[in-house]
């Protein structure tokens, strides 16, 4: 089912996080799924990449890329 705008973006998100939070046995990778899918449908122009390899500042839990460019690490 495609995700038409940000406020349904966002309420898909709080809806699927709520339900792994409420079934008691998440833990921080749980979760990410979820935020890489927000993400990307709301900018589709962006990849959020999970895990990505190591990078020069160490092992990221996300990198953000646009066109091949890397804008963003966390």
């Amino acid at each position: 089912m495609p995700i038409r705008n940000a406020s349904q973006s966002i309420d898909h998100y709080v809806n699927n996080i709520s339900t792994l939070y409420n079934q008691g046995n998440a833990n921080e990778h749980s979760y990410r799924g979820d935020l890489q899918q927000l993400i990307e449908s709301l900018a589709p122009e962006v990849r959020a990449t999970n895990e990505p390899k190591r990078q020069s500042c160490g092992t990221p839990d996300y990198i953000l890329t646009k066109k091949d460019i890397l804008f963003l690490k966390h």
